[in-house]
């Protein structure tokens, strides 16, 4: 009975983390609707897969890959996202890289805050708004490509990107918030 229940307990063991190879194991779940997450340890990418909007969360600890955020280095999100939610990305110190979907056209408050490693980025021609701090306190960003349908970009947008020399916007913005590019 008890190497039974040894083997039982090994079994569950190994079906909680799926190894993909001797130092690398897949952590995922749902949330929001319809969507879901998994974070390779071995290649450092957190993907988001799903289709609609992201929620909304009210501060970083509560998204679900929050004991995460210091090892990613890359995002992945399916080209059916379109909006990213308020905190998702907050506070990530590794992120180098973010692949945005092609169907986005929002980008929430505070949801990249503080990554601080960050240098390049491309907005989508698709998205239509920037949240307030969305960028802000990216501390190593240097290049921004807008989209060129970009309308509103919030207060303090990119706040103490003080690598963020040269900004070009297109003509399509119209309101830009208090202190967007303060430095």
């Amino acid at each position: 009975m008890k190497k039974l229940v040894a083997v039982f307990l090994s079994l569950i063991l190994i079906f909680t983390a799926v190894p993909l190879s001797a130092s690398a194991t897949l952590y995922s779940g749902d949330f929001g609707n319809n969507l879901t997450w998994s974070f390779n340890t071995n290649t450092g990418i957190l993907q988001i897969s799903g289709s609609g909007q992201m929620p909304d969360y009210s501060k970083a600890q509560d998204v679900p890959w929050i004991g995460y955020r210091n090892n990613i280095t890359d995002i992945v999100i399916d080209d059916t996202i379109t909006h990213i939610g308020d905190y998702s990305f907050y506070g990530m110190t590794s992120l180098t890289k973010i692949s945005f979907p092609l169907l986005i056209d929002s980008i929430g408050d505070y949801s990249f805050y503080g990554c601080e490693v960050l240098v390049n980025l491309t907005i989508p021609n698709t998205v239509t708004t920037i949240g307030d701090y969305a960028f802000g306190l990216c501390n190593k960003l240097k290049n921004v490509t807008f989209g060129n349908h970009v309308k509103n970009i919030g207060n303090n947008a990119f706040y103490y990107c003080r690598q963020l020399l040269n900004i070009n916007l297109p003509s399509s913005v119209e309101t830009i918030g208090d202190y967007a590019f303060t430095m």
